[in-house]
């Protein structure tokens, strides 16, 4: 929403795979250039199931749903900009899905070397001895980027692009 209403220009692509939670993403973001998708980010095509840790709404996580039905179709952040190539220059992707970057950056990280700014919540911390965090840190060692941890988040930033 923030982003969305400071710059007017930008196009913000918003996922959510939880029902309540893209309920309420839908409703706060109305009128704004915002793409609300009921999703699982994810590495790869397929359907994830959204699981509840017993940590509330904010603590959703995902998990593959395998060949079972239910769940809801995972979108890659390739996908996301294949579908804006046109006009749109990718510049910031903000993730924060509660040890799914394990997966997300597992495989298809291709994106991460045309994004000038990743910011990603790293949940070690929630997932200890799990290496939530390890498929991340591979992604961007061999990149000329910056790395900065500010509260929760961890900041990769790209030295140039191009």
């Amino acid at each position: 929403v923030y982003l969305a209403a400071k710059y007017p220009t930008c196009k913000v692509v918003a996922i959510e795979p939880a029902a309540d939670n893209f309920e309420l993403l839908v409703k706060n973001t109305g009128g704004l250039d915002v793409e609300p998708q009921q999703a699982a980010l994810a590495s790869s095509s397929g359907s994830s199931k959204v699981v509840d840790a017993g940590l509330g709404y904010w603590g959703y996580r995902t998990e593959s749903a395998g060949g079972g039905s239910g769940g809801v179709p995972n979108v890659t952040v390739g996908d996301i900009y294949r579908r804006h190539e046109q006009g749109f220059f990718p510049f910031m992707v903000k993730i924060d899905i509660e040890g799914a970057e394990q997966e997300v950056f597992s495989a298809n990280t291709e994106w991460v070397a045309e994004t000038p700014v990743i910011i990603v919540e790293l949940h070690d911390w929630m997932l200890p001895k799990q290496g939530s965090a390890l498929p991340f840190l591979r992604t961007i060692a061999d990149l000329d980027r910056d790395f900065l941890h500010l509260g929760e988040n961890a900041i990769s930033i790209a030295n140039k692009l191009g």
